[in-house]
């Protein structure tokens, strides 16, 4: 394999264009791990961080011809996999509230309305969050999806908890505004019960 440690991002990026496996490899091994670790710090799970990382090179190479990155390897990969990390927790966020929504038709027979409802409105919320501005999105799922502290979040996203807290005041109000009012409302008394 060559030393591509004097090679410089731009270079690497026109070599996995061209197809060289051996550019994608090194980027995968330089870069892999620390990807793993950030993945694991917002999903707390060891499996799927190590699934999302792959998922991420894998990407990569199906789209390198596509490509034109502005960025550097770590930069591009580092957004990649919070992209990719953000859905994940939202899937798995959908799902067991799914999951909870069956339960509960189990133990009590809702009427369909009332269902249809609850799904409309989980659904509204659920686009409204996705259509947050990524930084702001994140830090948002962090603190109410994955119940990370302010502090906790500072730290893994190497800023103040003073920007933390900003940025989830702006989540709420951007939802508030998209949502309407009185969903909105409700929206914002839920998530302050269950803020960090």
């Amino acid at each position: 394999m060559k030393d591509y440690s004097a090679y410089s991002d731009s270079e690497i990026w026109s070599l996995l264009a061209a197809g060289e496996e051996e550019a994608l490899a090194h980027i995968f091994h330089k870069y892999y791990p620390g990807l793993c670790r950030i993945a694991y710090r917002m999903t707390g799970d060891t499996q799927a961080s190590e699934d999302l990382g792959q998922e991420v090179y894998v990407d990569l190479w199906k789209k390198r011809q596509r490509l034109h990155i502005q960025t550097s390897i770590q930069g591009y990969l580092r957004k990649a996999l919070s992209n990719r990390t953000l859905n994940y927790i939202r899937d798995q966020k959908i799902r067991s509230v799914g999951d909870a929504k069956i339960l509960a038709i189990s133990s009590k027979e809702p009427n369909a309305q009332e269902l249809m409802q609850s799904e409309d409105l989980q659904k509204r919320i659920n686009e409204a969050i996705l259509e947050l501005p990524d930084r702001c999105r994140l830090i948002f799922i962090l603190s109410r999806y994955q119940k990370m502290t302010y502090s906790e979040i500072a730290g893994n996203l190497d800023i103040s908890p003073k920007t933390v807290e900003n940025q989830v005041a702006k989540a709420l109000r951007l939802l508030r505004n998209s949502l309407g009012p009185i969903v909105g409302c409700l929206l914002i008394i839920l998530f302050h019960m269950i803020a960090p």
